[in-house]
């Protein structure tokens, strides 16, 4: 599955390079490799139990992360790591119920939690 979402994502992905929405994703780290340029990305409604370390490292240009109603319970240390252009991080309608402690100290531009 892996193989043939990353293709169609590419492919997605050349014709609008700055937002991405993926309605269910293999949620490895290799993932998102090659999309640098990306600015939005929409997580929401996907069965993401729990984000690691440096999943989006290469994400340099991410503004925009909504995670919605994804069952997300927990974010790792280092989860947001790389995301230095993020603005506005939405996490509304999971089951977090905590924060690793300094989760937000790489995110100089970030706004709107």
């Amino acid at each position: 599955m892996f193989c043939s979402w990353y293709s169609t994502t590419q492919s997605l992905y050349n014709r609008t390079p700055n937002y991405l929405l993926l309605v269910y994703a293999d949620t490895r780290v290799q993932m998102f490799s090659g999309v640098r340029a990306l600015e939005t990305l929409i997580l929401s409604h996907n069965p993401i139990a729990f984000i690691s370390p440096s999943t989006f490292e290469e994400l340099r240009s991410l503004r925009e992360l909504s995670i919605v109603k994804a069952k997300l319970a927990h974010l790792r240390p280092g989860a947001l790591d790389g995301l230095v252009e993020l603005r506005s991080l939405t996490l509304n309608d999971n089951t977090l119920e905590q924060l690793p402690d300094r989760l937000f100290a790489g995110l100089r531009s970030l706004r709107k939690v």
